[in-house]
């Protein structure tokens, strides 16, 4: 048995010109043998509410209930109830609930599997079709036993609740959001989907969102998806919240506090940079054209070379990167250098230096923009070759890639490597310039 963390507290910065922000809630799993002081760290931290799983086959499930409810209840925290089996085993969960002061049990159905039936099988359509009816049938009945004091859950993938694109099981998830049953639908495999149309099927409220689903991923690649699924419920303001199953909470809550963090700060740079280029103040001097590419390589000891086509100040340069397996906390500050060239390769005299915040980028695959703003502008002359370098940036909490356009080098500028043969290729980079005195 676990519990789950509801962040209901957190502000997520939403996309859009006039930077609102709003509240989305984020469901994420927690250990159920926590005591007291973990309780109390959890009011502590922003936690709005906790929810406990619960499978009806535990011996002392009503106990282990009960003790969550109290614990909760002295902490000022809202308690769910996530239930993972099916929803005919769902009943004497809700029964043993509904009289409970929690606020609602979450049904997380299985993980889809196996193909969808051919879509011209009719028979398989309409078996899918009949089960999917019963299946609503018991779960109308979870409803009745929880009371129409308690919310009911429903976390789906998307496939599901649709019989030609169901696979092992069919959902009718419009059907129960159409007669009251559901209050909240979180689906997986949906982040950009428009959430407002499920919405309209009725016209009492329902709160729906993402959901991640961490029962098939690879240890090492939960920190990018937990970063991912974060960013696409911010940037999508028809998502009210992200249910996940299966990610480590400490994990999730950590990596989804760098993601709002660097988030934020990628749309403050990007406002500023684009106000600066505006008003003529910067200028993109050179750039990586491959907004296509889709290879990397880890910071390993890396440079980019470029060419400035005039004489000038260099405040700052951007790199395209992101994080790779961060598990725990983040790596140092990535180090960004301006070297002069030394026989076609970057040399040891550092003109200017600055660090990037590993906050400021996404873990993978959420690759973004981030920059390098030195202290003093360095100044750069015309048909000089100069290099961005990265010196090595592996570390025990991770690394960083740095996406590369294959065969993207230039007369102006091309990739390097002090472990690989890069020349052929180009990182994606930009370089900025100070406008240019008026004479």
């Amino acid at each position: 048995m676990r519990l789950l963390i509801v962040i209901g507290a957190i502000l997520l910065a939403a996309a859009g010109a006039q930077g609102e922000e709003r509240k989305l809630d984020m469901v994420v799993p927690f250990p159920a043998e926590s005591s007291a002081g973990v309780w109390q760290s959890l009011r502590d931290a922003g936690v709005a509410a906790v929810a406990i799983r619960a499978d009806s086959d535990c011996p002392d499930l009503a106990q282990r209930i009960r003790a969550a409810v109290e614990a909760a209840s002295r902490q000022d925290l809202t308690l769910w109830v996530e239930c993972h089996e099916s929803a005919a085993d769902a009943l004497n969960v809700a029964g043993l609930v509904g009289p409970m002061p929690i606020e609602g049990l979450a049904l997380v159905m299985p993980n889809p599997v196996g193909e969808p039936a051919p879509p011209g099988d009719l028979k398989a359509q309409l078996a899918l079709m009949n089960q999917g009816r019963q299946q609503a049938e018991i779960i109308r009945q979870v409803k009745d036993r929880l009371g129409d004091l308690r919310r009911l859950v429903i976390v789906v993938d998307v496939s599901e609740i649709d019989p030609e694109n169901a696979r092992e099981q069919f959902v009718p998830v419009k059907d129960l959001i159409r007669d009251g049953t559901a209050d909240v639908v979180c689906l997986s495999g949906a982040e950009g989907a428009n959430f407002h149309r499920l919405r309209l099927l009725r016209q009492g409220p329902l709160r729906v969102g993402t959901a991640l689903d961490g029962r098939a991923i690879e240890p090492e690649r939960m920190a990018g998806m937990v970063s991912r699924s974060v960013l696409a419920a911010v940037q999508n303001r028809t998502s009210e919240c992200l249910w996940m199953v299966d990610v480590p909470a400490e994990l999730a809550c950590r990596v989804a506090a760098d993601t709002l963090t660097g988030y934020r700060r990628a749309q403050q740079n990007a406002v500023t940079l684009e106000q600066a280029i505006a008003a003529g103040e910067l200028v993109l001097e050179s750039q990586t054209r491959g907004e296509a590419a889709t290879d990397q390589a880890t910071v390993h000891g890396v440079a980019q070379s470029f060419v400035p086509s005039r004489d000038g100040e260099c405040p700052l340069v951007e790199i395209f990167a992101a994080l790779r397996g961060c598990q725990g906390p983040l790596p140092p500050d990535l180090v960004v250098e301006i070297r002069q060239d030394d026989g076609g390769r970057p040399g040891d005299t550092v003109l200017a230096k600055a660090e990037i915040p590993a906050a400021d980028f996404g873990h993978e695959p959420a690759y973004r923009w981030a920059s390098a703003r030195f202290a003093q502008p360095v100044q750069i002359r015309k048909d000089c070759t100069y290099w961005i370098h990265l010196p090595d940036a592996v570390s025990p909490q991770g690394s960083y890639v740095w996406r590369m356009m294959k065969n993207g080098a230039g007369p102006r500028g091309r990739a390097w490597s002090r472990r690989h043969d890069y020349a052929a290729h180009a990182w994606m980079f930009r370089v900025y310039m100070n406008k240019e005195p008026e004479r």
